[in-house]
């Protein structure tokens, strides 16, 4: 559904402060701590809460489908800059609206640019490099667990960068001698069949891939396979505050940080075409140390000397 909305100048020659609506998750601390980086990078860029913008956030609840609909909302209140943290939602906006600018931070968003150097259209902002992490992921998770042969894949087929995350892993796999079981989640219904599944294919770890529904719902995907004793690797360190083992990825605060910038630049008039997208260069190495000890897993010094971070 391709909305009738106002282009950007028109809504920007507005009086009053400009409408920035944020296209969140959940009202939980995750969001809260991406939220605030985001206030917190407008402020530092010279933007006033309440004096140069509004900020108008709704909820997806973990729902792909919700998107189109909350979208459809802000547009008909007038949002000047639409931001998205993740895929589903930066898609569900770009079918809603081809003129209000686009600014976010998801993985899979070169999906939907012409290209990184000139995205061109509405839609610009920052990557998280799924594909690109996945060797050096791998190799990370290889030295924590050294006797690692066979790895339970999470993803959800539904996600159009599943399939080449997928890939990738794949091939760092086999490049290791290790054999990656693969494991479709498509809704939290299919939580109940997955330890059956990994119980089955003898899985000694598992690889969680990047997805808004699995990343919603990794508090109860990381008590289903600490109760079987398997260590898990999640994309981003959220996974690991709920106790995944570990993550090697972009830090999500900082990124929503940069992702102000953007929106800023909007604001003072860039079109999102000529704002290239950005790739992060700089990843952190998150431990949880507490949950190597539950699992009864020793961390090798050479890795727990290169942690940005370690959660005792």
């Amino acid at each position: 559904m391709l909305l009738a909305a106002a282009a950007c100048p028109a809504v920007l020659a507005q009086p009053g402060p400009a409408r920035i609506a944020f296209m969140a998750n959940a009202d939980d601390a995750s969001t809260r701590s991406v939220v605030d980086a985001f206030r917190s990078g407008l402020g530092e860029l010279g933007q006033v809460e309440g004096r140069t913008y509004v900020l108008d956030i709704r909820y997806g609840l973990g729902r792909s489908d919700r998107y189109s609909a909350l979208v459809a909302e802000v547009v008909e209140r007038g949002a000047a800059v639409i931001v998205t943290p993740s895929y589903p939602a930066a898609l569900a906006a770009k079918q809603v609206t081809r003129t209000i600018p686009i600014a976010g931070f998801s993985c899979g968003l070169e999906l939907l640019v012409d290209s990184l150097a000139r995205p061109g259209g509405n839609v610009t902002g920052v990557t998280c490099q799924s594909v690109e992490l996945v060797a050096k992921q791998f190799q990370l998770l290889r030295q924590m667990l050294p006797e690692l042969k066979r790895l339970a894949v999470l993803s959800n087929p539904d996600s159009p960068y599943s399939e080449p995350t997928v890939r990738a892993l794949r091939d760092a796999g086999s490049a290791l001698g290790i054999r990656t079981i693969e494991i479709a989640v498509r809704s939290p219904a299919d939580f109940g069949g997955v330890i059956a599944k990994t119980r089955q294919a003898a899985a000694q770890a598992v690889f969680i891939a990047p997805d808004l529904m699995l990343f919603a719902n990794r508090a109860q995907l990381l008590d289903l396979f600490l109760a079987e004793r398997l260590p898990v690797m999640g994309f981003f360190r959220e996974f690991v505050d709920a106790g995944a083992l570990l993550s090697y990825s972009s830090n999500r605060i900082e990124r929503f940080r940069r992702l102000a910038w953007y929106v800023d630049r909007i604001l003072r008039g860039t079109k999102p075409a000529d704002l290239p997208v950005e790739q992060p260069t700089k990843f952190e190495l998150v431990i949880n140390l507490k949950t190597a000890k539950d699992l009864g897993l020793t961390i090798p010094p050479s890795v727990l000397a290169r942690a940005d971070e370690v959660i005792q």
